[in-house]
């Protein structure tokens, strides 16, 4: 990765954090920013990002809360609007049962710079969580939801028992003042 390239995404975070540009702007800007990245190239920085930085900072009563629905028979499902190559691993570690997940057009081994439908982000996560809940019936009111981010909340607001966890200070707000569980 090109040091201008590394920059770049730094620079996207920081907006993305003080919410300084329009998430919506930023995830696409991002998503132009893979035009001609090899697949390989990236699955390589992936796992190699997922194992060094992803995996360490998972806390250990989140695995315990998964090992605990998994115990009790639930299906464990990242919903996430990152890329399936980062989710996917993430997934594998934690035994997970499926990733419904953002995804880049192809070509060739070239990533082409243009969302493969939808990215998985906002009202998106709401409408890919009720397609996939078709597939596995279940009631809505026996979910649960791990969120960090207010961009989650049509998915919050749907479920039964919404948790915030590290949220963002919108979500935390909105999380106190609807009495949602925050994990901090």
């Amino acid at each position: 990765m090109r040091t201008r390239d590394l920059l770049f995404g730094v620079y996207m975070v920081i907006l993305y954090k003080l919410e300084w540009r329009d998430t919506h702007k930023i995830i696409n800007a991002m998503a132009q920013w893979m035009k001609g990245v090899s697949l390989k190239e990236f699955e390589q920085f992936a796992a190699e990002v997922v194992q060094k930085d992803l995996i360490p900072e998972i806390r250990t009563e989140l695995i315990e809360e998964i090992a605990h629905h998994k115990a009790n028979g639930a299906r464990n499902v990242m919903l996430s609007a990152a890329m399936a190559q980062v989710c996917e691993p993430i997934s594998e570690y934690l035994d997970l049962d499926d990733v419904i997940c953002s995804h880049l057009e192809i070509k060739g081994d070239k990533f082409t710079g243009k969302p493969l439908g939808k990215l998985n982000f906002q009202e998106e996560k709401l409408v890919r969580m009720l397609g996939y809940s078709e597939g596995y019936p279940c009631d809505l009111q026996k979910v649960y939801y791990y969120a960090d981010s207010i961009s989650d909340v049509p998915v919050l607001e749907k479920i039964g028992y919404p948790i915030c966890v590290g949220p963002d200070r919108h979500l935390a707000r909105l999380a106190r003042k609807e009495g949602w569980r925050v994990i901090p």
